[in-house]
């Protein structure tokens, strides 16, 4: 015998069918829903962990900056000076260097500047009349010039107006230094 289902309980199964496919998709939006998520979290996570280790490092970041500031203008004139005035202001420190040590400055010429990577390399052309221990004495204060300067040239020799026992005590030096400026 068959039993047929009354149409109470059709509809209520039938309800029950319906409202449990609907839950059944709503569940599966829902978990894709979730999953997306996810993938966006773990496409995000490593780019917020870079930010979280700069930021962690910000104190030494800040730190490496500031030496390398100050690495810069022991090395180099400053950008926002002009090269120009770079030049004059490393010809005028020569010139205060070589009379400071005892050595009479007979010239001193700022020659034009050239552009070399990044940097203006100044050259400034120095005549002297010295003694060996003012000569010492200036090119030791050269070497702890900021910013730093190089000897290009370095051409010593006797004063030739001078007797051969006197020119022994008396040079005539020409020299070329030169130092850099950051371009801009």
């Amino acid at each position: 015998m068959t039993r047929v289902l009354s149409r109470p309980v059709f509809a209520i199964g039938s309800l029950l069918l319906l409202l449990g496919m609907m839950l059944l998709g709503w569940a599966s939006w829902l978990k894709e829903e979730y999953d997306l998520a996810a993938a966006r979290i773990e496409r995000v996570e490593p780019r917020y962990a870079r930010l979280a280790g700069l930021r962690a490092a910000g104190g030494q970041l800040d730190a490496a900056l500031s030496g390398a500031l100050d690495l810069s203008s022991r090395l180099a004139y400053p950008p926002s000076t002009d090269a120009i005035q770079a030049g004059a202001a490393l010809q005028k420190s020569m010139r205060e260097l070589a009379e400071g040590a005892g050595a009479t400055v007979t010239g001193s010429q700022l020659m034009q500047s050239r552009q070399e990577a990044g940097y203006d390399v100044l050259r400034v052309t120095v005549k002297l009349t010295t003694s060996l221990e003012s000569l010492t004495r200036f090119l030791g204060a050269i070497a702890d010039h900021d910013p730093r300067v190089q000897i290009a040239t370095l051409r010593i020799s006797p004063d030739p107006r001078l007797g051969r026992s006197e020119a022994e005590h008396r040079l005539i030096c020409d020299l070329a230094v030169t130092a850099m400026r950051i371009s801009s």
